[in-house]
């Protein structure tokens, strides 16, 4: 049976969320574990935003602080633990990233190592093209945030695990995965070739609305824990309202024999409701979302504001159709290119990119 703790914490309190992850730890024989790989690499949820209010965008320091100091408490030395992540396709230079979300600070404090995965070169897995630091097979501990997601409705300890693949390789895959049900396929091959050994979810303060990036800030109080990435997921999805399905990852992850459908809770039990993203109004149903005309006639697609738009031109490096251009000097979606991966939208950094109506939801026949 997939295991999944749970715990409820209003703040971000660095003894309780201790006390939780080493009651989860010990339990599930991390420490033991660990101590006999020669790396362990904290994978956060990190996100470029020009914003001091880093606990609704990315993991929160507290969590990765806590993590870091119970590896250390249990033998396992500084110089085998790592903390990486490659925060969206287009930031090679993570290093203002890992400043503003506080694991430089974390990193120097206690002398650990900090890898960015966007500018090292692949590997293939299982077909998937990741990040070659993974060949060194290093013990991954999994440290997401709970946020919704244009794509795929939520990001959590599955999605998180993209972060692995390098720059180019996630712009490719943005191209050649381009709708929900292709791209949440994906994300469970991704999850079958890494295997992280352990997920944890920060949903202390979280994401809703236009996440990844564009959401807004909502209080949930809770941390959850599970060897099983699907299924904390799967409980985290069910907690927050998703109907059974919804989530396509989760489904997917069933469909590759990752998870069985089934997790047995043991700690706190929560109920959330999420403000969900805007193109997720209605779910396009899997016959039709291969068809670019049925999506045009279905999705809804981004539209820049060029009000507060600042001709930062993120997204028309993001976009990986090259379907945003220039119009009248603001950037300009082109529908007939865009395939709503919803890329532009999570790397604005000034909230101007929003979603426009489709046709049937503007006439209110879905």
């Amino acid at each position: 049976m997939n295991l999944v703790y749970a715990k409820k914490i209003s703040a971000y309190d660095v003894r309780q969320i201790s006390d939780f992850i080493d009651m989860v730890f010990r339990k599930e024989n991390v420490y033991a574990e660990a101590s006999k790989r020669s790396s362990v690499l904290l994978k956060p949820n990190l996100l470029s935003k020009p914003t001091k209010d880093c606990d609704f965008v990315t993991t929160n320091r507290v969590v990765v602080e806590a993590v870091v100091m119970l590896l250390l408490e249990n033998k396992i030395e500084p110089s085998r633990i790592v903390i990486g992540d490659g925060a969206s396709a287009i930031n090679k230079n993570m290093d203002a990233i890992f400043y503003e979300s506080g694991m430089t600070s974390i990193a120097d404090r206690f002398s650990l190592s900090l890898v960015n995965f966007n500018v090292l070169p692949y590997t293939e897995k299982m077909g998937i093209k990741l990040s070659n630091y993974l060949d060194s097979d290093p013990y991954i501990i999994n440290l997401a945030k709970l946020k919704t997601h244009m794509l795929t409705k939520l990001t959590l300890s599955v999605k998180n695990l993209y972060g692995l693949l390098p720059s180019a390789v996630k712009l490719s895959y943005h191209s050649q995965f381009n709708t929900e049900d292709s791209f949440c396929r994906l994300l469970s091959k991704i999850y079958k070739a890494v295997m992280p050994a352990v997920n944890i979810v920060d949903g202390i303060v979280s994401m809703e609305g236009n996440g990844p990036g564009s959401g807004e800030k909502k209080d949930v109080g809770i941390i959850a824990c599970s060897r099983n990435g699907f299924a904390l997921d799967s409980f985290i999805g069910d907690s927050c309202g998703f109907k059974k399905g919804e989530l396509l990852f989760v489904k997917h992850g069933i469909i590759d024999n990752l998870f069985d459908g089934k997790y047995a809770l043991v700690g706190d039990n929560f109920s959330c409701s999420l403000k969900k993203p805007t193109r997720n109004a209605f779910t396009l149903p899997l016959t039709l979302a291969d068809s670019r005309f049925a999506r045009h006639l279905l999705t809804s697609y981004p539209l820049i504001i060029n009000d507060t738009c600042r001709k930062c031109m993120k997204c028309m490096s993001m976009c990986p159709e090259g379907a945003i251009t220039l119009k009248e000097g603001y950037p300009f979606v082109r529908k007939r290119e865009c395939v709503a991966c919803y890329c532009c939208v999570e790397v604005c950094p000034y909230k101007s990119i929003k979603t426009k109506k489709s046709f049937l939801e503007k006439v209110k026949i879905v």
